[in-house]
């Protein structure tokens, strides 16, 4: 899958996009030089597996699906949009949904 940014490196489109772990790393690390902090940063997360934004995706009908909706608003509104720049605009931007199995 081919991720797409505007002209300011905002991820389009302004919704929440699901894609793979290979695709994350060959776009947001693998793309950039190796000796780039993003390549140490992929490294200390696949070795601790940190700072992740977690969202319980309780089915529709569950009694607790309620959480899954207020978590999935509260990131949007937190990380939907860029800051407010010197013009007092505001752009929206996507954000990346990577899904994680729980073990049983």
């Amino acid at each position: 899958m081919e991720l797409n940014f505007d002209i300011r490196g905002n991820l389009k489109p302004t919704e929440i996009i699901e894609i793979s772990m290979d695709t994350f790393q060959q776009t947001f690390v693998n793309a950039f030089k190796e000796e780039s902090i993003r390549q140490q940063l992929f490294a200390f997360y696949e070795k601790y597996k940190v700072d992740a934004y977690i969202v319980a995706n309780y089915p529709e009908n569950h009694k607790n699906h309620i959480f899954t909706k207020s978590d999935l608003l509260y990131w949007r509104s937190l990380f939907g949009k860029t800051r407010v720049n010197r013009a007092k605009k505001q752009y929206g931007k996507g954000l990346i949904q990577l899904n994680f199995v729980k073990d049983e």
